[in-house]
């Protein structure tokens, strides 16, 4: 029998999952807190370096706690969407159920998923979460809460908090944003000008996408069984041909992400955005995918009932 599979498209600006835009607000826990109290922290002993990257921008800061030394790196693709948070050092340990977050803020998130590295002298984590909620800024720009940030904290279930004194972290943010815009521009992209526009870049043949990705998903699930979302930012020029593709969701088995930008690539039909004055011009576009294996069906049982049914 074939197998079936769902493929859901759905277009948003940088829109983020509704299971964190859902959570209740998390604090650091009372370990964290009595480090932050005692100064048992690891602390800067250098300062923020930034860089630019093919997707996106860096900014790492070096931090010391004793005779340990831990690293965090910041990666954004560009603004709004969320951040990778990455911790570098020897004996860092982060496990189970973990919530991370800049503090004073909106709270810390909970992180379903991270990445782990492990090389001979380091291990590498890397988290993916906003730097902070915008379900819970209270019309706070992210700006003004960075401003007002001091810690960087990650706690989880099976492990001690780790508690980064990072003071605030708005220029950090702001280098990112700065960098990330000026990596649009290069593009074609006008950021500041987009709000303004008449109309926004689309996909125009979605069903026709969508049936591509089902057909290469069937094939795709079949041999490996991989599934989960996949982000993608896309720049449409102004003659409405893709320009680039990128993907913004870490963690996804690479023949999801070949399988969605190839997809993209090869078989999109899309129309331009349109300034005010209604010429067309090049702009970005953020395109999610589901890629998900549904539940077996269970087979009837020998008298034809349905198992289901008590």
């Amino acid at each position: 029998m074939k197998a079936l599979s769902y493929v859901i498209l759905a277009g948003a600006l940088g829109a983020l999952p509704a299971s964190l835009l859902a959570q209740d607000r998390i604090e650091p826990n009372p370990q964290a807190l009595a480090a932050i109290e005692a100064g048992e922290v690891f602390r800067p002993s250098g300062e923020w370096q930034a860089g630019e990257a093919d997707v996106g921008c860096w900014v790492r800061r070096e931090f010391t706690h004793g005779e340990r030394a831990i690293g965090l790196v910041l990666r954004r693709l560009q603004p709004g969407l969320p951040v990778q948070h990455v911790i570098t050092g020897s004996g860092v340990t982060i496990a189970g159920t973990v919530e991370a977050g800049f503090t004073p803020g909106t709270g810390l998130s909970e992180i379903d998923r991270f990445h782990r590295n492990v090389f001979p002298d380091h291990d590498v984590f890397v988290l993916v979460h906003p730097p902070f909620n915008p379900a819970a800024a209270e019309g706070r720009s992210e700006e003004s809460l960075a401003l007002g940030a001091t810690h960087y904290v990650v706690q989880g279930s099976s492990a001690d908090p780790i508690v980064i004194e990072t003071g605030s972290v708005d220029q950090a943010i702001g280098v990112l944003a700065q960098c990330a815009i000026a990596q649009l521009q290069s593009f074609g992209v006008s950021p500041f000008e987009r709000g303004n526009y008449s109309r926004a870049a689309a996909l125009a043949n979605i069903e026709e996408v969508g049936a591509r990705l089902r057909s290469g998903y069937g094939r795709v699930s079949r041999r490996y069984g991989y599934q989960g979302p996949v982000g993608l930012r896309l720049i449409v020029d102004s003659d409405g041909q893709l320009a680039r593709c990128d993907v913004t969701t870490p963690f996804i088995a690479q023949p999801l992400r070949e399988l969605a930008c190839n997809t993209m690539t090869e078989h999109g039909v899309f129309t331009p955005a349109l300034a005010a004055d209604g010429s067309p011009v090049t702009d970005f576009m953020i395109q999610n995918i589901q890629f998900e294996i549904p539940p077996p069906v269970p087979q009837p049982n020998a008298d034809g009932t349905d198992p289901r049914r008590l």
